[in-house]
């Protein structure tokens, strides 16, 4: 049987064009045939066909060797191995020597889908997916070649007519529009003071409804899913019905203060690592070399630690709207003494956790909780300090203060470009609403 050259395109321009061409051909003998690509990249999807059928051989231009699935790659930089969700929470991502503080916002998309961990790396892109390959198959006895165009998003195929029939339908079933899932999440800091001096989750489990603005779905205000392992602190993870997240935050700050720390929203690929970061990185001194040559040459490597907030996110969907989350939150605060050698001590405040809601609910993450001692002294300058009868002139004065951190995430699912475009259409709305009622005068 002759072998022919099958081009599969995204086209539709091309498609029309092949879709003539094909009826002027009869089936069973060499033609041109084409199928869309919903979404799978060219260079993914020639290595899901590998694995297949089996595939004799193959190569690959500029794109990074693909695993089976369900495995995970790892990197070795600067800082070492990239952790993983079983290590133990998150890994500061190390970077070159330097000095001084680096500060400011992040967000990465992307990450790796498989069933690795939430563990550390640096907040940006990651590579690429896709490039050139191409892979030979094995189907049905024939050898089939396959290439993948990462410029033109097409696959070339190079087979008999019955193996593009076989082939044709694994790749409907595979090529697939990926789902998305559009994240909100509220990062808070709430006081514990008053109703609230043992914590959220007890706030909650025992307020008596006397405080307006919890959501009635609560039995109290929510439906408690399951207890959180939050570094030895008792945390607790609630549910609320849609809309019901504003309500808890309002009720909260009704009975104590509440200080926001990160709002972000993105949307991400189902099974993909959504990022968010808040804060500076902190150079840390972490190895000094002495050649011991007779010369007092002294070496520094310096390593640059992430502090602040950090929030990771990874949502995996179906389509029937239930969502399970892997959710890993760190709050990291420089200490304000530093050593010898000018390192400062990281107080670093953590919880990782999964949870299984329905798309548009509220889940919340409760339990992070932190003390903190401040003291001071106040009299008469020079004469307070003086040891035994100091006291004399001035007083010594200690205050504690406890704080929580709260996390609310708020997945939706977003199915297709209709969706995505209500979601958009919803977003503008809302900052619609927050323009004045009356425009000044004279806008500058």
């Amino acid at each position: 049987m002759m072998p022919r050259l099958i081009l599969a395109s995204t086209s539709r321009y091309r498609q029309q064009m092949l879709q003539r061409l094909r009826l002027a051909f009869d089936t069973e003998r060499p033609g041109v045939e084409e199928t869309a690509l919903a979404g799978e990249a060219p260079a993914s999807l020639a290595q899901r066909l590998a694995e297949v059928y089996g595939s004799g051989g193959g190569r690959t231009g500029d794109s990074q060797a693909s695993l089976m699935p369900g495995l995970q790659s790892h990197t070795l930089d600067g800082g070492g191995l990239d952790g993983d969700l079983s290590s133990g929470g998150l890994q500061n991502d190390r970077g070159a020597s330097g000095d001084g503080f680096s500060s400011g916002n992040g967000l990465s998309l992307g990450g790796d889908s498989g069933s690795g961990g939430l563990g550390g790396g640096s907040l940006q892109l990651g590579p690429r997916s896709g490039g050139n390959a191409s892979v030979t198959l094995d189907v049905d006895g024939d050898r089939v070649g396959v290439s993948a165009v990462d410029e033109t998003n097409t696959l070339l195929v190079r087979s008999s007519g019955q193996a593009w029939r076989s082939i044709r339908e694994v790749i409907e079933r595979l090529d697939v529009m990926p789902l998305q899932v559009h994240i909100e999440a509220q990062v808070v800091e709430v006081t514990l003071t008053g109703d609230l001096s043992y914590g959220v989750s007890w706030f909650l489990r025992n307020v008596d409804g006397s405080v307006p603005d919890l959501p009635d779905n609560l039995g109290i205000g929510g439906r408690m899913l399951q207890p959180v392992d939050a570094n030895g602190a008792g945390g607790l993870l609630y549910s609320f019905g849609v809309g019901s997240g504003v309500g808890v935050l309002r009720a909260l700050d009704r009975v104590s203060k509440v200080h926001m720390l990160q709002t972000p929203s993105v949307t991400v690929r189902n099974n993909y690592e959504a990022n968010f970061t808040v804060g500076s990185r902190i150079p840390i001194a972490s190895v000094t070399v002495n050649t011991g040559s007779g010369s007092d040459n002294t070496y520094s490597q310096v390593q640059y630690i992430d502090t602040g907030t950090i929030l990771k996110v990874r949502p995996r969907v179906t389509r029937e709207g239930t969502v399970f989350l892997d959710v890993v939150q760190e709050v990291s605060t420089p200490g304000s003494q530093a050593d010898a050698n000018g390192n400062v001590r990281i107080n670093n405040r953590k919880l990782k956790t999964n949870a299984v809601i329905n798309s548009g609910e509220t889940v919340l993450l409760a339990g992070l909780i932190q003390d903190g001692l401040t003291k001071g002294t106040s009299g008469f300058p020079g004469l307070s300090r003086i040891p035994l009868i100091g006291g004399l002139f001035g007083q010594q004065t200690r205050s504690s203060e406890r704080s929580e951190v709260v996390v609310l995430l708020t997945p939706t699912l977003v199915r297709d470009p209709g969706e995505a475009r209500r979601l958009t259409d919803e977003f503008s709305e809302r900052f619609q609403s927050l323009r004045p009622l009356r425009e000044p005068a004279n806008p500058r």
